[in-house]
């Protein structure tokens, strides 16, 4: 049976890894575990370049990133 992680990223820009559920099914965040550290650390780029683009957009314009 193959693993997945699911990543989040949250208001303050912590990433946040869990392994996600079979009930869930396909999602677009899942990714296989399969010993590929290499695409585990692409992953991992995408996921923090969009916290950096996040804090960006929050900093230049807060009032429409405040929950």
């Amino acid at each position: 049976m193959r693993e997945a992680l699911r990543f989040r990223w949250s208001m303050n820009g912590n990433l946040s890894v869990s392994q996600m559920d079979d009930e869930i099914g396909d999602s677009a965040d899942r990714a296989p575990l399969e010993g590929d550290t290499e695409q585990m650390a692409e992953v991992l780029k995408h996921a923090r370049d969009g916290v950096q683009s996040y804090r960006v957009l929050a900093e230049a314009s807060p009032q429409a990133y405040t929950p």
